[in-house]
């Protein structure tokens, strides 16, 4: 079966070519056009200066295998992806509303060397810059997602609480295997994330 994408098939589309970026100060912002769940990715490209104070959300990622089998496509010609980033883009666009992202895999030219030096200088300003930070962890193939958000949330509120807190320390030291409700495995496997373990070391649990 072809696919059609703006009336030209998939076989057809010529691979989307990077411009030079400008100017100092200046990055690439991906705007990501709205669709439903598992259907083709598309978007556009556009230079801002973050002198500017564009508005944008950055994604914090870990690429995974490089293997690039996925794809997007850029003003009707092909990028392509890695699975992770296609999975982090697929779970963030929006059904009905362009957003307005920077991932380094798309807004950063991988190819040129130069290029990539000067942008990966950048980053602390771009994530800085950020309207807000999405974090992609990755797929949840075994659903503990929301018994590790739920443990966390138990935390929270023992940790808010001096008594609770206290009773929380005490029965760490002396009867800490009354405390496996089932929910602890969830956490350590979030801990365990490539993320998480790359972000956050030495907090394995």
């Amino acid at each position: 079966m072809e696919v059609l994408v703006a009336g030209l098939a998939l076989q057809e589309l010529e691979h989307y070519k990077y411009e030079d970026i400008p100017a100092e100060n200046t990055i690439r912002i991906l705007t990501l056009y709205p669709g439903a769940s598992r259907t083709r990715l598309e978007g556009r490209l556009e230079f801002a200066n973050l002198d500017d104070k564009p508005q944008y959300e950055a994604i914090s990622y870990v690429w995974g295998d490089p293997t690039r089998c996925e794809e997007i496509i850029i003003n009707n010609k092909s990028l392509a992806l890695t699975q992770s980033i296609s999975d982090a883009l697929q779970r963030m666009r929006h059904e009905t509303e362009l957003r307005q992202l920077w991932a380094d895999q798309i807004s950063i030219n991988q190819d040129d060397l130069v290029e990539r030096g000067k942008q990966v200088r950048l980053m602390g300003q771009i994530y800085k810059g950020a309207m807000r930070v999405l974090i992609w962890l990755g797929r949840d193939e075994e659903n503990l997602a929301r018994l590790a958000l739920n443990k966390f949330r138990c935390l929270k509120n023992i940790f808010d609480d001096g008594v609770q807190l206290k009773k929380f320390t005490e029965d760490q030291k002396e009867c800490l295997e009354t405390l496996d409700d089932g929910s602890w495995p969830s956490l350590r496997k979030f801990y365990n994330l490539p993320w998480v373990s790359l972000c956050l070391p030495g907090t394995l649990l």
